[in-house]
């Protein structure tokens, strides 16, 4: 199902900003000293209820965590929703989330890696542009590199669009090409466990990026095959490639390179395909607004993002 694309309220000074833990337990000393650094910045910060619950391998129960962030969109003095971190699992909690609510209480959610599940998915039910970017604890214990802070200014803190993203050149380009489409993706092993599910993107026409960590490239062949198999890259309009973190292989001495494995799982494509992009588990880092058009150009700019994901 499409929606209507919707755009929540540009960050500003002071602004309020709701902390979740939708994945793994937070580091206490971590968490508390990204907390402290929000505060220094200006932002009044509200705390989720459960955000400091362990249960096993999760911040708490699946209930705990989706009361915690639909109680945020619901709250209108929050601003803005910050995942605390990453970890596993918070696919859980699309079952459980009022996407009708959602849809009206519309404002920026941010966060990566297996946080790419409720921001996929959100985006999906409702239509609401979210954003692939910085994490609390990871991210923001201190002063960001000038990279990432420099695009979470651009995406978050104004209305227009983002533009060129200068880092990027021909040396990023692996297959050539122009097109445009809205941005779609995240991290490739949670997105992977979106495909056939009713959280699933809406492919036709867009643009994937993706991103991983900590798989070797016989793993992110599978993952990749699994995309070709049902049947999304016959659908999207290009593919952008993040930084792969520790994706180094260590089982097959034979392994082809992964730019080789993309290649060839798309040869039946035309599309173009960017590569190194910065953006993933790196401390350099652009935030990606899904759901807001972006265009590749090979020959130009190479990555545009043409759309501003907030109003």
């Amino acid at each position: 199902m499409t929606h209507t694309v919707i755009k929540s309220k540009a960050l500003t000074s002071g602004a309020t900003i709701g902390i979740v833990t939708p994945s793994e337990p937070v580091n206490e000393d971590d968490f508390n000293r990204a907390l402290s650094y929000l505060e220094a910045l200006g932002f009044r910060l509200k705390v989720g209820s459960h955000a400091r619950e362990r249960s096993g391998h999760l911040a708490g129960t699946d209930e705990q965590r989706a009361a915690d962030l639909m109680a945020m969109f619901c709250d209108d003095a929050v601003d803005a929703i910050f995942c605390a971190a990453g970890g596993a699992n918070s696919s859980r909690l699309l079952p459980l989330l009022d996407y009708d609510l959602i849809t009206k209480h519309p404002k920026i959610f941010l966060g990566m890696s297996d946080p790419t599940a409720l921001l996929c998915g959100i985006h999906s039910k409702t239509g609401l542009i979210t954003f692939h970017g910085p994490v609390v604890q990871y991210n923001m214990q201190g002063p960001m590199p000038a990279l990432t802070n420099r695009y979470f200014q651009r995406a978050l803190f104004t209305g227009k669009p983002v533009g060129d993203v200068e880092e990027l050149g021909s040396k990023n380009v692996l297959r050539p090409g122009n097109t445009q489409g809205r941005l779609v993706g995240g991290n490739l092993t949670t997105l992977q466990q979106l495909i056939g599910t009713p959280y699933e993107p809406c492919w036709d026409g867009a643009i994937l990026f993706w991103e991983d960590v900590c798989e070797q490239p016989h793993a992110l062949d599978a993952k990749l095959t699994h995309f070709r198999n049902a049947g999304v890259f016959h659908r999207i309009a290009g593919m952008i490639v993040g930084i792969l973190e520790s994706c180094d292989e260590h089982d097959y001495e034979q392994m082809p390179q992964l730019v080789d494995i993309i290649l060839d799982l798309t040869g039946a494509e035309s599309f173009p395909v960017i590569i190194d992009v910065p953006f993933g588990h790196t401390d350099d880092k652009i935030t990606m607004p899904i759901g807001a058009m972006a265009a590749i150009n090979t020959r130009a700019a190479v990555l545009t993002l043409l759309e501003s994901g907030v109003k």
